[in-house]
């Protein structure tokens, strides 16, 4: 997230932002997509990783709406 440089929680541990390139994202699990920033090429994210979608903004074979 553009707007977020560091998460914090207790079940996963500390998070940073990372820059969205199509490596970052291929090294990924998968992708949580919790807001929908206009900022996101969510096209690089779906072709790159699996994508959990919780904002229904991106289709693809590997995106699971929830």
């Amino acid at each position: 997230d553009p707007h977020v440089d560091q998460a914090r929680s207790h079940a996963a541990g500390d998070a940073e932002r990372v820059e969205l390139t199509a490596d970052e994202v291929a090294r990924a699990d998968a992708v949580l997509i919790l807001v929908d920033h206009d900022e996101f090429d969510l096209d690089l994210v779906s072709d790159h990783s699996i994508v959990l979608d919780t904002r229904r903004c991106v289709e693809g074979p590997n995106v699971e709406h929830l």
